[in-house]
């Protein structure tokens, strides 16, 4: 009886999974349960897909277990491919095939070959909105032409579709020369937009206004930004919008020579601004960066002291920083053993971090365990040819080793 319930409750999952306004939920739903299949329950899904080659269910839990592993297995890469390969073919109009767990990078050896399967939809389904859209998530990075083809097509057939919009303003945002289109696409969203929505897209616009040159709207737009965050501090955009916020109001000061406004906008951007997104990735780095071009190394040491607490020691581009601020050396001018010295300095950093507190270790310690790992997995492809692991991966696996010693201590106290 409890089997047949288990196959009703699926089975209404598939059927509701079908249906365009559950789809997002239902794919990354299931894609994020994938992430933890064992060996064994893969093997089993992929000899079952076999014989059901149709079941979309078990494609999306392999292919969240194929993204979660891919960067450190390339048997993993090559199966998502082919997963990737079949949605493309079969469910090009699905909520998944627009989903980052169905992109390809530009060096994966079958990128062209899924690029060829998306012009194929394309020309069988050229009126078909969902297809033009999920193709320019596919195009977004590497092939910007056609992305922007996809979208401007599907804005043609649908000029209120508001999702389309907002994709058209992230590719012209990622896309070098493209401020402006960025900017007015961002604009025309803002003037449909209220209540959530207007702040999720003030947090995009003031960005762009200011990318754009326009630092007057851009200023206004974020002192609007602030001021509407306070009715959404329990939304998970808050940190997000109040770092960029001022951030983007720090570097207008910047503009206008004012540093001593521009470090009080760099120590209120860092306060309260905990996200997914902030504690993933971390807050902005470009106005400590302009602050530090403009000298003051003591704000922008404790900004970076608030983004280890925040998110952790793993992000190079905030240790870098450090580097600089701490030594005046501009890596641009490193020679192959001054970078051999940033990459032990680093390390050591994120030791000395860890260990000086049970906190951080708590916190962060199995992250940068994980890190780790995955840096020397990335880094060995490039020794295979080596008589001997290179000065890198062997810092990295020295590192993982003291890491490794510092939880098996941790485990041991009370």
């Amino acid at each position: 009886m409890a089997s047949f319930k288990k196959k009703i409750y699926l089975r209404i999952l598939d059927l509701l999974g079908s249906l365009p306004p559950f789809q997002n939920g239902y794919a990354i739903n299931l894609c994020l349960s994938g992430k933890g299949l064992s060996d064994q329950q893969v093997e089993e899904l992929e000899g079952r897909l076999v014989k059901e080659p149709g079941n979309l269910r078990l494609r999306l839990l392999l292919l969240g277990k194929y993204w979660s592993d891919n960067i450190v297995n390339e048997e993993s890469r090559r199966k998502r491919l082919n997963h990737i390969k079949y949605i493309v073919s079969h469910h090009s109009d699905h909520a998944v095939a627009g989903l980052p767990y169905a992109s390809a990078h530009k060096e994966d050896e079958d990128y062209e070959s899924v690029k060829v399967l998306w012009l194929r939809q394309i020309e069988l389904k050229p009126n078909h909105i969902k297809v033009l859209t999920n193709a320019a998530h596919f195009f977004l990075h590497h092939d910007k032409e056609l992305a922007e083809q996809c979208l401007l097509k599907a804005l043609k057939k649908k000029p209120a579709a508001q999702e389309t919009r907002k994709q058209l303003a992230l590719l012209y945002s990622l896309w070098d020369g493209h401020e402006e289109d960025a900017y007015c696409q961002s604009e025309k969203l803002l003037k449909g937009s209220r209540g959530e929505d207007l702040f999720y897209s003030l947090t995009n616009f003031t960005e762009l206004a200011f990318a754009a040159g326009d630092y007057q709207r851009a200023g206004e737009a974020a002192r609007e930004l602030l001021a509407l965050s306070e009715k959404y501090r329990d939304n998970w955009n808050y940190g997000n919008a109040v770092n960029r916020a001022h951030t983007v109001l720090g570097r207008i000061a910047l503009k206008e020579n004012d540093v001593e406004a521009a470090a009080r906008h760099l120590r209120q951007s860092a306060i309260d601004i905990a996200s997914p997104q902030t504690k993933s990735f971390g807050p902005s780095l470009d106005l400590a960066k302009e602050l530090a071009q403009a000298g003051d190394k003591i704000n922008v040491l404790a900004y970076l002291d608030s983004f280890e607490r925040l998110c952790g020691v793993t992000n190079n581009w905030a240790y870098e920083l450090r580097f600089e601020v701490e030594t005046g050396e501009k890596l641009d001018s490193l020679n192959r053993e001054q970078r051999e010295r940033l990459q032990k300095a680093e390390l050591d950093h994120q030791y000395n971090f860890l260990s000086s507190s049970r906190e951080w270790r708590d916190k962060f310690l199995e992250k940068t365990i994980r890190s780790t790992s995955s840096s020397i997995a990335i880094f060995s492809r490039g020794d295979e040819k080596r008589a001997e692991p290179s000065v890198r991966v062997q810092l990295l696996k020295a590192h993982l080793e003291r890491l490794k010693q510092l939880s098996a201590e941790g485990s041991k106290s009370p």
